[in-house]
């Protein structure tokens, strides 16, 4: 009889902690968006502040994961900073190359150690010299929208701080043609 009485506890241990514990289900969730906040230049190199949705309050973890490639995420080919904590959903990532195509992604793990990737984002970063930005047409052919930030353009990409633009200025950061976008009430 005391042995059941010890199984019959064990059972209703284990029965609160079913309770308590998430279902399976509970992992199931949609990832939202990628948002880029703004891009900076520092001696030659692109920071950007990103922000993100649909990180599962669940996850043990979460991880960003960024390449120059779009080769499905091969091992050896990205740099991966993390873990976050699963309320974290922003961050700044220094260092990247400027007038490049870059390839993103979020990956997050569970206590169960099954992970769940994002689908993968991808996002151009504006040309950049020692002396601050310099707009330029993208290698990659694609021009996409830069404004400055503070400014009235509608992005969805934003620069900060004063910008060198040279002849060719096909965002209209440089108003007043000086050579120096994104003064004061200057620019998109």
């Amino acid at each position: 009889m005391r042995g059941l009485g010890l199984l019959g506890s064990l059972f209703a241990i284990v029965i609160a902690f079913s309770a308590i514990a998430p279902s399976a289900s509970a992992y199931e969730h949609k990832w939202g968006t990628l948002v880029i906040g703004g891009f900076s230049c520092h001696y030659g190199k692109v920071t950007i502040t990103m922000t993100w949705s649909g990180n599962s309050p669940y996850a043990a973890g979460q991880y960003v994961q960024m390449s120059y490639n779009d080769n499905g995420w091969k091992p050896y080919t990205t740099t991966t900073v993390g873990p976050f904590k699963p309320k974290i959903n922003t961050m700044s990532w220094d260092g990247l190359k400027p007038n490049t195509r870059h390839f993103l992604r979020f990956n997050q793990q569970f206590a169960d150690g099954s992970w769940d990737p994002s689908l993968t984002f991808r996002f151009d970063t504006p040309g950049c010299s020692a002396d601050g930005f310099t707009v330029v047409y993208n290698t990659m052919g694609q021009l996409g929208d830069y404004d400055c930030l503070g400014g009235e353009g509608n992005g969805p990409n934003y620069v900060e701080g004063q910008v060198t633009v040279g002849t060719w200025d096909p965002y209209g950061l440089d108003g007043d043609g000086d050579g120096i976008g994104c003064e004061d009430g200057e620019g998109g």
